[in-house]
């Protein structure tokens, strides 16, 4: 998405949140980072460290305890940078942070980066 954005889209003053982007395996064995865009829109962006969330689809639901000790890695990251939002590109990944959140009761709110553009270019 950033490759094909022009400047004159990124005019507007960066929305106060801190959040904490994960690259999607499928998006990282392609070797993209799809975080980029929030640098251009967010005060404040974090990239969660490289690896897997656990969710993989319907894994996450299929293999809970595995899927439970996957995201433990990210589940201490995420504590250690206190983020107001996890981000990601992946539908799969957004539902494993969101399950996986409340049920360590961490409060952090989980959007997929089409949500937080979106609020950056409803700005006035």
């Amino acid at each position: 998405l950033v490759r094909f954005a022009d400047d004159r889209l990124f005019t507007k003053k960066k929305l106060d949140i801190r959040a904490a982007y994960h690259n999607p395996c499928h998006l990282d064995a392609a070797g993209v980072k799809g975080g980029e865009i929030l640098e251009r829109i967010v005060s404040d962006s974090v990239e969660l460290a490289d690896g897997c969330c656990g969710g993989a689809g319907v894994y996450g639901f299929l293999h809970s305890d595995i899927s439970d000790r996957i995201f433990e890695r990210k589940l201490a990251d995420i504590r250690k940078i206190n983020p107001d939002v996890v981000v990601t590109t992946c539908p799969s990944c957004e539902l494993q942070f969101r399950r996986k959140l409340a049920k360590n009761k961490i409060d952090c709110d989980v959007r997929n980066i089409v949500e937080i553009v979106d609020r950056y270019c409803a700005q006035r």
